[in-house]
């Protein structure tokens, strides 16, 4: 019978622990939602959106190398 208790007081405990795990995820959630409202149109973009990624790979190596491969692929399909 000890072994039962134990095994259940340690259900109990887990089981209080994963619901304040959830309660703290449904609070956040609650306070996305929140700020996504007050944002107005969420996930659409403005009109002057566009200017934010301006600039944003600048002196980033992988882009350029992107755009060295994009080049050199585009040359290939034009002598086909």
């Amino acid at each position: 019978m000890p072994k039962a208790k134990t095994k259940e007081r340690a259900t109990t405990a887990a089981d209080a622990g994963l619901a304040a795990r959830v309660e703290k995820l449904e609070q956040e959630l609650r306070e996305l939602k929140e700020m996504l409202q007050l944002k107005g149109n969420a996930g659409e973009p403005g009109p002057d959106d566009w200017k934010k990624s301006i600039g944003i790979f600048k002196d980033d190596p992988t882009f350029d190398e992107a755009i060295r491969l994009g080049h050199a692929w585009r040359r290939r399909q034009r002598k086909w």
